[in-house]
């Protein structure tokens, strides 16, 4: 009989694959929240404060987890534990669905980071055992795109999900809550009336007397509630310069008391005004029976108004952006437009004049969305298990051809899989100089990083209104664009290991493209369009993706089979660097949220960066000691 020649197989590019849709997963579940977040805020009245711890807290257990999780996938296996991990995260993401309020928030964000901790590092042991060491750099760099893609596909998918989950037939009226400045809407709203605006007027004339009490009374509230701050800010200076005046000598004393008599003066006046206001707050509630009744009332009188007929004017929307859907009703000819398009878009149009007072509508799909998620998690896991083996040998569809390709210039102890490893080998890590300056590099890269995919969204909502649609659109296309960084870092590290050398191979590409996106940073402080800054983010973005196969390829490099280990202790400082980022941004962009501030904040992270990065030595290979190399038998080799 003649001999059968070997089939050719390409088993490792669908096990890349698969490691590949892992990280869409894992960064669509990652980043929906920071899309959503401004919904979840509105829905469950969390301060800044609060959504920035939620943003940190996740990247805390995410980063304190990458060693311990690195280590058992190196320990038990890539197929089990990294399986395991998609299921754990994707409950997390469903369970996001059923928050309540900040604490339970707080819980699954801790449990979702925690479950996220070991996919990178999986995903490095993974590429380390079944590719060749020529294709490591492209490898690392399909498994980081997969990431990107879904980084990049999280904006536009999320806001496409939580406005599906909204459809024309949900109810549009405004419930309590739903207003969450009552003050400073009827103050505006009353201004309004005074200057004759179209669509002020038109609601103002539908309402019932009691609903006009009750915004007068609310309006009075917030000019009381004004005067009395001004009050308090008067008297403070006032005890301030008069601490001066008694400090004062020589001819600056008489000025300084000339000063602390105006200072008392104004103070005392300021006093006296606020004394008035509250009084006629008081006059104004008074003619309001039950306040907490006349809110209601006030609410389905402006609903059955809403309700009536469309209330646009153009006059009146001049400067304002409207969202899409609020646009495609507008197209609608209003004698064809039935009660649930006229409510939804008199809705949009009410939200859009009072874009900081009123709950979105389109908002209460975000809890809908993170159980999607979830359930597309466990349909994933359920792919990678069908797919993925622990290496080559254990897979019955692999080639004698493709297994000796993959193992081609290995050592022979990296093709032995007859033992376990020990412990995680803490004491060879910490000593390695190269894997300490990659951290720092790490660290503040994800500093830098973190705002396209935490306040972007913010920062384009309040910088310039894009509205939802647009929004999700361009943050996609900035992330989108690193994509072709990461698939081009890729091939360049293996193009500058094969020509130049495997220390310049690893260095080049992470130190030039950290100094690239620093530049960008600092471009968007000057004063630019929507979309040029978007360009800018989009260089950041391709950027840090063109040097992140390089940082891969280096820690497996160096690592042996302890690729997890390694790989998670980077992955650990960068992660404790995006623990950091959504409060070290607050802090620098303060209450009045200058931006300019925090892209200061990431252009000096860039820096840092790509000056760490200078001195890296991939060859500076991890010492293990012998005795943490010991281990037990693994299971023999699984068939399909």
């Amino acid at each position: 009989m003649a001999s059968v020649e070997p089939t050719k197989s390409y088993v490792r590019y669908r096990v890349i694959f698969a490691c590949m849709l892992m990280a869409i997963l894992l960064y669509l579940d990652r980043f929906c929240i920071s899309f959503a977040e401004v919904f979840i805020k509105d829905e469950l009245g969390l301060t800044d404060h609060q959504i920035g711890i939620l943003l940190g807290s996740f990247f805390v257990s995410y980063a304190l987890c990458q060693v311990p999780s690195g280590w058992f996938s190196d320990r038990f296996g890539a197929r089990k534990m990294l399986t395991l991990y998609i299921l754990m995260w994707s409950l997390f993401t469903a369970l996001t669905g059923f928050a309540t309020g900040f604490v339970m928030l707080l819980i699954f964000r801790l449990g979702f980071g925690l479950s996220q901790a070991g996919a990178y590092p999986t995903s490095a042991n993974v590429v380390s055992k079944w590719m060749p060491l020529t294709e490591r750099g492209f490898a690392s760099s399909m498994v980081t795109v997969g990431g990107r893609i879904g980084g990049a596909l999280a904006p536009v998918l999320t806001a496409f999900l939580i406005i599906l989950f909204v459809p024309m037939s949900e109810s549009s009226d405004l419930k309590s809550g739903d207003i969450m400045n009552p003050h400073n809407l009827a103050e505006t709203f009353l201004e309004r009336v005074d200057e004759k605006q179209e669509f002020e007027t038109k609601i103002f004339e539908g309402l019932t007397s009691e609903s006009r009490n009750y915004l007068n009374a609310e309006a009075v509230a917030a000019k009381a509630e004004a005067a009395a701050v001004a009050a308090t800010t008067a008297k403070k200076v006032a005890k301030d310069t008069a601490a001066i005046a008694a400090n004062a000598s020589g001819e600056n004393k008489a000025l300084a008391e000339t000063e602390a008599k105006n200072a008392a003066d104004a103070a005392e006046l300021a006093v006296a005004e606020a004394a008035a206001a509250a009084d006629a707050e008081v006059e104004a509630k008074a003619l309001v029976k039950s306040f907490t009744k006349a809110e209601s009332s006030f609410l389905v009188n402006l609903n059955t108004i809403l309700q009536k007929e469309m209330l646009y004017d153009p006059a009146d929307f001049e400067g304002l952006t409207l969202n899409q859907q609020a646009e495609q009703l507008l197209n609608v000819n209003p004698g064809e437009m039935n009660l649930e398009q006229t409510s939804r878009l008199n809705r949009l149009l009410f939200e859009a004049r009072y874009y900081s007072d009123v709950r979105k509508v389109q908002g209460k799909g975000w809890r809908k969305m993170m159980m999607t998620y979830g359930v597309v998690g466990i349909l994933i896991a359920g792919i990678f298990w069908w797919i993925i083996r622990d290496y080559p040998r254990a897979h019955s569809s692999c080639s004698k051809e493709e297994l000796e390709l993959i193992e081609k210039g290995r050592l022979d102890e990296d093709k032995d899989h007859s033992k376990q490893i020990g412990g995680i080998p803490f004491k060879a890590i910490t000593k390695n100089k190269s894997l300490w300056l990659l951290s720092l590099s790490q660290f503040c890269t994800n500093v830098g990083w973190l705002f396209l995919v935490t306040w972007l969204p913010r920062f384009l909502d309040e910088a310039y209104q894009v509205p939802l649609e647009e929004r999700g659109k361009m943050i996609t296309f900035a992330l989108a664009i690193g994509w072709l960084g990461t698939l081009s870092g890729g091939k360049v590290t293996d193009w500058l290991m094969k020509r130049i050398s495997l220390r310049w191979s690893r260095v080049l590409p992470i130190a030039i493209s950290r100094f690239t996106a620093m530049a960008a940073y600092l471009v968007c402080m000057l004063e630019i369009s929507p979309w040029f800054a978007v360009v800018m983010f989009s260089i950041v973005a391709f950027s840090t993706d063109f040097g992140s196969p390089a940082m891969w390829a280096f820690n497996q490099d160096i690592a042996g089979k302890h690729v997890g280990s390694v790989l998670g202790w980077g992955n650990m400082w960068g992660n404790l660097g995006a623990a950091v980022a959504p409060s070290l941004m607050i802090a620098v962009i303060g209450e009045e949220h200058h931006w300019n501030m925090a892209f200061v904040t990431c252009a000096v992270a860039f820096l840092i960066a790509g000056v760490a990065s200078l001195w890296v030595d991939p060859s500076q290979t991890l010492v293990v000691e012998t005795d943490e190399e010991e281990g037990s038998s693994e299971d023999e080799a699984e068939e399909i």
